[in-house]
């Protein structure tokens, strides 16, 4: 329990900021599964270099985004879950929104990470997008 732990510390230094971690921490085999954009579309990443793509552009629209954990890690087996919450100031380049960058925002959300050989070979997470475009104003029928 304490090496998933050391590994999930590290996958959250990640997303605040620390991308060299990307190499020791994602396995080459690395399946991310986020929540589909439409439920016949399922939205996975693979490989770490898709990965370190993917924390770019969370930190290009919240640079100073801090992720820091709530509840967990816990683990059973090879599976560890975390619920973390995120905040930063939004920089822009949602499409639709209307508030303005510097907008303080904050969501939270649930990992679930398959480890194998000290590094995460799968990872589900579960985030409030919503709330995030809601904050943002990128939601139809905002104003």
């Amino acid at each position: 329990m304490e090496k998933f732990k050391e590994i999930h510390e590290r996958w959250i230094d990640i997303w605040n900021g620390d991308l060299g971690l990307i190499v020791e921490v994602v396995s080459p085999r690395f399946v991310g599964r986020w929540p589909p954009v439409r439920p016949d579309v399922p939205y996975d990443v693979v490989g770490p270099a898709r990965m370190r793509q993917m924390v770019e552009m969370s930190r290009t629209l919240i640079p100073d985004l801090r992720v820091s954990v709530e509840a967990g890690p816990i683990a059973e087996g090879a599976v560890l879950a975390a619920r973390w919450v995120g905040r930063g100031r939004y920089a822009g380049g949602i499409r639709g929104a209307t508030a303005p960058p510097g907008t303080e925002v904050a969501f939270c959300g649930c990992d679930f990470l398959r480890i194998e050989s000290d590094r995460i070979v799968e990872y589900w997470v579960s985030s409030d997008g919503l709330s995030l475009l809601a904050q943002v104003g990128a939601l139809p029928g905002q104003e």
